[in-house]
């Protein structure tokens, strides 16, 4: 048995095809390019000076290749985030996929600094994924998925 895809064609009645979409694109632009920018300057920062280093947390000892498979992840995430936004009800499966990779990821970062190991600026970004993963909920609830009612 070979399953076929659903179609998914915006309709008249559809609400993404409203301007409301709008808005939501830009939220998964912005998400898209605060971790492609963000990923860049933490690899940039201990080039720069050791100061910056400190305050974007990547003085800390360990493992290169783990800060280098951090940022390619962080870079192809962003490209993800990039990518849903040109259009959000096709790919509302990445949509739910990126809530609790934000949560496991606000959760890990937020562990990491009650533990002492990461300065407290560190925490902002990883409290921008807890509010993304808000808004991502927010979106799937606002939007429900057509091509399942259609059905």
């Amino acid at each position: 048995m070979v399953v076929q895809p659903r179609a998914y064609t915006v309709g008249a009645s559809d609400p993404l095809a409203s301007r409301d979409v709008g808005a939501w694109r830009s939220v998964f632009r912005a998400k898209g390019m605060f971790n492609m920018v963000g990923s860049s300057a933490f690899a940039v920062a201990p080039l720069v000076s050791r100061r910056a280093a400190k305050l974007m947390g990547a003085d800390t000892p360990g493992s290169r290749m783990y800060l280098h498979i951090f940022l390619s992840h962080s870079v192809w995430f962003g490209a993800m985030y990039w990518w849903m936004a040109r259009d959000p009800a096709r790919h509302r499966a990445i949509v739910y996929l990126s809530i609790p990779i934000d949560i496991t990821w606000m959760s890990v970062v937020l562990a990491n600094y009650k533990a002492g190991n990461i300065p407290a600026p560190l925490t902002l970004p990883a409290l921008s994924d807890g509010l993304m993963a808000v808004l991502f909920t927010t979106f799937l609830l606002r939007f429900p998925d057509t091509a399942d009612q259609a059905v």
